[in-house]
């Protein structure tokens, strides 16, 4: 009963998915519509013109009220003729216009009352029917008006969302020599499979009854010799109810070499049936519920060549029982299944036979071990895919039973690729994929990494990070076969100039990076041969030199992709000199002769303001259009830079009270919506206080605070202080970590030495202190500690000010002297009763009177 639940709910979330997702469709071809211009003389169609021999598509909106089109479409030639939303009382050739051409005939959600047998015969060049969503009384009447279809062609008949219930075979008969060589019933809620009802069709090879609640065959099942490609996925078969073959040995459908029974209920593999279908090329058991198979029950599939199994639920240990293989076995596709650890015991240890299979694909898998114990009979295979999964190691040799390996795809691992050994790849490989592996490219990670592999040809790095880049390009110059590098997103600062000296590499991908231009050392001679650059999506700025790139590059580069990098649209003699180097011919661009990806909608200004987020294709100012504006522009430059600098110069001055308000006025916000009660602020404030004191001083007086005044105020006074040197700037900025310090202090020490008075920043803080002492009306004390190389003699009038008025104590180096124990006295005079102390005795207070209680 658990099992049919969850079978249950996966069937209904399927069918909800597909449902948003045909809504979606729906939405988007409503959008793609929208932009297609009325025909001449039509309210009702769109016309869209598709090349220069004069073909259009047509889509005609109904609104649900209309019921014929005959004086709404001029185009004589019409690819797609598409109707939707009408109420047709009766279909029929009279409602379409006269002597038109129609390749393609289109009926989505329309009402169709009644349909004449020759509604498509002025359609002679008709290749496609398809109707959809649309809703008609008698559904064998759109049977007879297909089979009415007169020519000499091949048509394909669409018929989904249209709930078929009542049609038989009788219905199909083609006149002429019209040939129906695909048909789809998808979405037709059908239960059951009828192959009898096609049995007149000769030339049907392509059948699909997808999307539908197929559970079982007719019992009056009929042999389909042409069928060779049949869909029947996201249905509801299960293993009792598969009847591909017949009792005696023969196949429902001899000649079937594509089978699609993806997202169905079925769970095991059984030999019975399938073992007719020895024509079968390709079959696809993909999103059941299969959870072990035995490769022997698919041996007598002897045609088989791809085999896809992803989205199931087979594991590592008994999930595959390892058997006799069908011999022409090149792709097998055990993604997203549930293999753990290791990879799949595909080989049986008791024979050393070897198997076929070429491709295989493990990816979205938990294996973490490349273990070897059950693929060593894989010695065909040339493409792995291992993406998405738990491999963190890579020792030496990690693919050496895979002797004839050529792809190889590792990337996007879970926790990334943590250790790559010096051979963990092999010479042979040709194409390694690392995409998304957090590798950090050092010199010893680089050097490393490429040191086995030297015959790549295509290497993906994506989304890894190069720290090292002339350790890194050295390495890769050691692959002389390198033809295709992708370097997407690797933390690229400076244009690789060094690439394009590589002997066979011609394509080279550096998007999403940081590079800001386009550089070549002066006077490098090399020979290029890229033929495709692509720089998207950086920080590129045109503007600097003429050349951008040199001759030896532009000769052989045959398409360049700049889009979404950084345009100057102004009279900058650069930036025009950039935008006439580039032409347009048939929507495309061309940069001298290199074509231009993603022209023009890629390619958006930047600057001026007037011309921010317009297209480059835009910009075409002269010399002289640019000579009136210069004097304005030339004032308002010098106004603006001016205005800048002053403000730049006030607030750096300024910075740190900046600073210090825009605290307050975030810890203001923060209290607002923390409390509204007045009457309790008071308990916000006092219930932060962490320390006793905050130590103020100078840097070059740390080594005095954390050994001599350290001691003596925590070690021996039992007071909890905050010195930077020890805790540090938790978080935020150095300003804001002082305000909260200040907060968390119940006083502040300030440590007065030759060094403090010249510090701009701990005059900072003092000041600040003050503001504090005066803000809590005294609750927040200061005690100054004047070291003894204090030249007093020599301070300015406020710090005298500042010494005659605060608590303060001379320090003294003796322990037991007299001097000592009177700072000492102050010291604690000031700062009062140590917070632990005072915590205890509220603790013990609390106690006393709930045990009263």
């Amino acid at each position: 009963m658990l099992k049919k639940a969850m079978g249950l709910s996966i069937y209904y979330l399927l069918i909800t998915g597909i449902g948003l997702v045909l809504f979606t469709q729906v939405l988007r071809a409503q959008d793609l519509y929208a932009h297609i211009p009325l025909c001449p003389g039509s309210s009702l169609c769109k016309c869209e013109k598709l090349s220069e021999d004069g073909f259009y598509d047509v889509y005609c909106n109904g609104n649900e009220k209309r019921q014929d089109i005959n004086m709404k479409i001029p185009p004589y030639k019409i690819r797609t003729l598409t109707v939707e939303q009408f109420s047709f009382q009766k279909l029929s050739a009279k409602i379409f216009p006269q002597n038109i051409t129609v390749q393609r005939f289109h009926s989505i959600k329309n009402e169709i009352w009644n349909m004449n047998n020759d509604t498509f015969h002025n359609f002679q060049s008709l290749s496609e029917v398809h109707f959809s969503d649309s809703t008609l009384k008698q559904q064998f009447q759109l049977m007879e008006a297909i089979g009415r279809i007169t020519g000499d062609g091949n048509i394909t008949l669409v018929i989904q969302g249209m709930q078929l219930n009542n049609i038989n075979s009788s219905y199909i008969k083609f006149q002429g020599s019209v040939k129906l060589t695909e048909i789809q019933l998808t979405r037709n809620n059908m239960d059951t499979f009828r192959p009898e009802l096609l049995t007149n069709l000769d030339y049907l090879e392509d059948v699909s009854v997808a999307d539908n609640v197929i559970s079982c065959f007719s019992e009056n099942s009929t042999q389909l010799h042409p069928l060779k490609r049949l869909d029947m996925s996201n249905n509801r078969l299960a293993p009792d109810n598969i009847a591909f073959c017949f009792d005696n040995g023969s196949s429902l459908f001899p000649n079937l070499t594509v089978l699609n029974v993806s997202g169905n209920f079925i769970s095991t593999i059984r030999e019975d049936s399938w073992r007719c279908m020895d024509k079968l090329e390709i079959l696809d058991l993909s999103n059941n519920n299969i959870k072990q198979i035995n490769i022997s029950n698919i041996s007598h599939l002897v045609s088989l060549k791809h085999l896809i199994l992803k989205k199931n639920w087979i594991n590592s240990n008994w999930g595959i029982q390892a058997g006799k293989y069908p011999p022409h076995l090149e792709y097998l596709d055990l993604s997203d299944n549930q293999f753990m650890t290791f990879m799949p015991k595909l080989c049986d240890n008791s024979s050393n036979k070897i198997i076929s299979i070429r491709r295989m694909d493990l990816s979205y898998n938990h294996i973490s071990v490349l273990n070897d114990n059950f693929t060593k009979c894989l010695w065909n295979l040339s493409e792995l895919y291992l993406s998405k999964n738990a491999i963190t190691t890579l020792n030496d040799h990690s693919f050496a039973q895979f002797p004839n390996l050529k792809v190889l795809h590792i990337d996007m691992q879970i926790r990334g690729l943590i250790t790559i050994d010096e051979n963990a790849f092999e010479t042979n490989l040709k194409e390694l994929n690392l995409k998304t592996n957090f590798i950090e490219f050092t010199n010893e990670t680089s050097s490393r990494t490429f040191n086995s592999c030297t015959g790549v040809t295509n290497l993906i790095l994506t989304d890894n990070v190069v720290k090292d880049k002339t350790a890194f390009f050295s390495s890769l110059s050691r692959l002389k076969h390198l033809e295709v590098l992708v370097l997407e997103r690797v933390g690229l600062t400076e244009f690789p100039y060094e690439l394009f000296t590589f002997d066979n590499l011609h394509k080279i991908v550096i998007d999403l990076n940081a590079i800001e231009r386009i550089y070549f050392p002066p006077n490098t001679s090399f020979k290029s041969n890229v033929t495709y650059f692509s720089a998207e999506q950086n920080q590129i700025v045109f503007t600097e030199n003429k050349s951008t790139l040199p001759d030896a590059v532009l000769k052989t580069l045959k398409e360049v992709n700049f889009g979404k990098n950084i345009f100057d649209c102004s009279c900058d003699t650069y930036s025009r000199w950039f935008r006439s180097q580039i032409a347009e011919h048939e929507s495309q661009g061309y940069f001298q002769r290199i074509r231009l990806i993603g022209w023009p909608h890629n390619y958006i200004c930047h600057s001026p303001v007037k011309m921010i987020g317009k297209e480059l294709a835009d910009f075409h100012l002269s010399g002289e259009d640019c000579r009136e504006s210069l004097i304005i522009v030339y004032i308002a430059s010098a106004c603006t830079g001016f205005v800048v600098f002053v403000m730049a110069v006030v607030s750096y001055w300024n910075r740190w009270y900046i600073q210090f308000h825009w605290h307050m006025f975030k810890k203001s916000c923060k209290r607002i919506r923390t409390i509204a009660d007045p009457e309790r602020e008071h308990l916000i404030e006092e219930s932060g206080l962490l320390y006793d004191a905050n130590v103020i001083y100078s840097e070059n007086d740390s080594k005095f605070v954390l050994k001599d005044l350290r001691r003596l105020v925590e070690e021996k006074l039992h007071y909890r202080l905050l010195l930077w040197d020890r805790q540090g700037a938790v978080g935020g900025t150095k300003s804001d970590a002082y305000f909260d310090a200040m907060d968390a202090s119940k006083s502040v020490i300030v440590v007065v030495s030759n060094s403090l008075i010249k510090d701009a920043w701990c005059e900072f803080q003092i000041d600040i202190a003050l503001m504090k002492k005066i803000e809590t009306r005294g609750k927040r004390k200061i005690f100054l500690v004047i070291l003894t190389d204090v030249d007093l003699e020599s301070v300015s009038k406020s710090w005298c000010v500042l010494l005659a008025k605060k608590n303060n104590g001379k320090w003294c180096g003796t322990e037991n002297s007299i001097r000592r124990k009177v700072f000492v006295e102050d010291l604690k005079a000031t700062l009062g009763k140590p917070l632990s102390v005072e915590y205890s005795r509220s603790r013990s207070r609390e106690d006393s009177n709930s045990s009263n209680y």
